[in-house]
């Protein structure tokens, strides 16, 4: 499935206009790790357009996603919300939108990660922690060690 990119950004702009400036952000820090790491750009850009689609449901509206995107949650889910959104966005990537496994992994990892990640993981992890907007100590080596 092809998406219309303008779409989703004037979406996104209008959904999400609180969190625009971070995923424009990891849209082009994405894209400048997959040309650097030779991912592919165009998964680059949706993932990261999409990796916090569902970010500012309340909790109980990400269990209810959960439930129907049929993602299995344990108690530490629970006990921490803030993380349901990267499940729920992959999980949307996939029912809603049918893409490929590929970009709903980046999407589905991209706030803890895990052992063995993709090439698309990595970059979307690492495009979430450094993109532009990031200001924390020890952002500035992490920039540029990527």
């Amino acid at each position: 499935m092809t998406l219309d990119v303008e779409r989703l950004r004037a979406y996104i702009r209008e959904k999400l206009p609180q969190r625009a400036a971070h995923i424009f952000g990891c849209e082009q820090t994405a894209l400048a790790l997959a040309g650097r790491w030779g991912a592919d750009l165009e998964k680059a850009r949706i993932a990261a357009l999409l990796h916090d689609i569902t970010k500012y449901h309340s909790p109980d509206e990400q269990l209810k996603l959960a439930e129907k995107y049929c993602i299995m949650t344990n108690q530490d889910d629970l006990d921490s919300p803030q993380i349901l959104h990267a499940y729920t966005a992959a999980g949307a990537a996939r029912c809603v939108l049918g893409l490929d496994e590929e970009i709903v992994g980046a999407i589905h990892w991209h706030t803890t990660g895990r052992a063995g990640m993709s090439l698309l993981e990595k970059i979307l992890y690492l495009a979430d922690m450094i993109e532009p907007g990031r200001d924390f100590p020890g952002v500035g080596p992490l920039r540029r060690a990527a």
